[in-house]
Parts: C-alpha cells; structure tokens; sequence
C-alpha cells in the first residue's frame, strides 16, 4: 500500500502558521493547490513521484 495524499484542514487565516510548520519545520514542500480548492487548504508534497 502506498500512501498517495492527505488533506489537512484548518481555519481559514492560519494558513501562514500551517506553512511555518509544514514546510519550514517538517520540510515538505508546498505545491500549487487547485483553483477548486477553499480558503483553509494547503498543499504539501512528501514523496516525488519515485517514492
């Protein structure tokens, strides 16, 4: 089984501080989130597509 995507919510405006500790904390890097997408959502990836 591989893990493909999580989606993690939050309220809207902390977004700055969800950026902080994904990102700049955990290391994962933030990808363009689709149009569709809500205030309150970031998008991060964990893995390339090798793994």
């Amino acid at each position: 089984m591989r893990l493909h995507h999580i989606q993690l919510a939050m309220p809207a405006g902390l977004e700055d501080t969800a950026r902080h500790f994904y990102a700049e904390l955990l290391g994962l890097e933030e990808v363009e989130r689709p149009a569709r997408s809500h205030d309150g959502q970031l998008w991060f990836c964990c893995f390339d597509d090798q793994g």
